[in-house]
């Protein structure tokens, strides 16, 4: 575990100053794909340092055709992906810790794949500001170190069945 600190030290951070609320971007990450995949996913954690309430409204990025905020639900023996519902409210103090497994920005319909060492922008979508954020892709075992688990399977161990007709891309 304080290899997976360390490294996660390493990431840089952005921060956006918006009336009061003080938003710091920072451990952003992602994993390769494999070929074939066709989704892709990255993990932030965002900080709400500031003295008002953030309203996080949507994400974007140029690799996919949708991009959208997602987290898991467990539905009998299927973990199923659902898109989160928007605006998600940081108060004052609070973080929103994006990790494999949890909440995370998904990258529906990828217009290439991610590869090690690639940097995705990623936007984060703030009312009334939003907020660039260069995403480092790593290879596919620093996945397997972070969650003891193998990530090959993405697109047929998740069911994606909700996303047609939900996407929250902005």
């Amino acid at each position: 575990m304080k290899l997976v600190i360390a490294i996660l030290a390493i990431f840089g951070s952005s921060s956006l100053a918006s009336s009061q609320a003080m938003i710091q971007l920072v451990e952003a990450f992602a994993f390769e794909t494999t070929p074939g995949m066709s989704n892709g996913a990255a993990y932030i954690t965002i900080n709400n340092t500031g003295q008002a309430e953030a309203k996080l409204v949507g994400v974007s990025s140029g690799l996919a055709e949708h991009t959208q905020i997602h987290t898991h639900e467990q539905d009998g023996d299927i973990k199923r992906m659902v898109a989160v519902d928007l605006p998600v409210f940081l108060k004052p103090g609070e973080q929103l810790a994006m990790r494999p497994g949890g909440i995370h920005i998904m990258f529906l319909g990828i217009k290439r794949p991610m590869e090690v060492g690639d940097q995705i922008t990623v936007v984060i979508q703030f009312e009334g500001e939003n907020l660039e954020v260069d995403v480092d892709v790593f290879g596919l075992q620093m996945f397997e170190m972070l969650t003891g688990h193998s990530p090959h399977n993405h697109n047929a161990d998740e069911d994606h069945s909700d996303h047609e007709g939900s996407h929250h891309n902005h």
